[in-house]
């Protein structure tokens, strides 16, 4: 739009310089013609008809000029317009995308802030509850007591069922060593593992099968299984295992492993270890460790 005005004030310019001339070349004939002719009538007539024609042709010139600038003018005045509305058309389209963009914003900053909310208020709710039970315990020993006894009851219970899980049907397979006889390499050993149940306290039940050297028998067992956190240990004391002997042992277990000490009297004795052959894995638990079985009956 801006060249087309610049556009039109030049031609504005140009035919007022037009005019200009024209006016100055009109008077320079007019004196020429006044001085030239002579001073009779006739010489006034005819630089008077001369300078009506003149006239008439500078007038003709100054409405063909002031037309043109007319049509300049309402070209400019149109393209203008139009110039108008598309810089409105494109202040719309601007103005609606910003505002697109500022819906979508807000909106994510009201989803942000949202889910802060949601997160604070579990936060607040799970700080509140850990005062409410401080305060509890505060008012109340025995009940933080009770509460943690509870906690620790149903992870031992998770315990011992992996435990039961874990060794019925297992086979327990290593070597073991003994102190009467300190030149002999360690001897293969095997206890295979019917169903192992507990039976009460720490008590537990195992069908077993024990096989090392000529020795083969098949005999139910009932052991003690003490826990060292989250390690069980098989325990006997001058224990007798038919067709086997008396023995005194102990035995950890841990990651599908068993190692320990057996005693059968005397410098009757020894260690044992070796590797668990699960027939089912055992479920994680909190702290666990793998538990794991080995008849002693050395």
């Amino acid at each position: 739009m801006s060249s087309q005005l610049c556009q039109f004030r030049r031609s504005g310019l140009l035919l007022i310089l037009l005019g200009i001339s024209a006016i100055l070349n009109f008077e320079r004939l007019v004196s020429a013609q006044v001085s030239s002719a002579p001073s009779s009538a006739d010489g006034v007539a005819a630089a008077r008809a001369k300078f009506q024609e003149k006239q008439a042709e500078l007038e003709a010139a100054a409405r063909e000029a002031a037309a043109a600038a007319k049509e300049l003018a309402e070209q400019a005045q149109k393209e203008a317009a139009a110039a108008a509305e598309d810089a409105v058309a494109a202040a719309q389209e601007a103005a609606r995308e910003a505002a697109e963009a500022a819906r979508e914003v807000l909106n994510d900053a009201a989803s942000e802030a949202e889910k802060a909310a949601r997160q604070a208020e579990a936060a607040a709710r799970e700080k509140a509850r850990e005062a409410l039970d401080a305060a509890k315990a505060a008012l109340d020993p025995d009940a933080k007591t009770a509460k943690n006894e509870e906690k620790n009851h149903a992870l031992q219970a998770q315990r011992e069922a992996n435990f039961a899980k874990l060794m019925s049907g297992a086979t327990l397979e290593g070597s073991f060593t003994s102190r009467d006889q300190p030149g002999q390499a360690p001897q293969a050993d095997k206890y295979t593992l019917g169903k192992v149940s507990h039976v009460k306290g720490d008590l537990w039940r195992f069908e077993t099968r024990i096989q090392y050297g000529k020795t083969d028998v098949t005999v139910p067992l009932t052991l003690r299984v003490v826990w060292a956190e989250d390690t069980p240990i098989i325990s006997l004391d001058k224990m007798l295992i038919p067709g086997v002997g008396t023995f005194t042992s102990r035995v950890m277990i841990f990651n599908n492993s068993y190692a320990g000490m057996w005693d059968g009297g005397g410098d009757h004795g020894g260690l044992m270890f070796g590797k668990i052959v699960a027939a089912q894995p055992a479920e994680a638990v909190p702290a666990e460790a793998p538990a794991a079985t080995k008849e002693p009956g050395k």
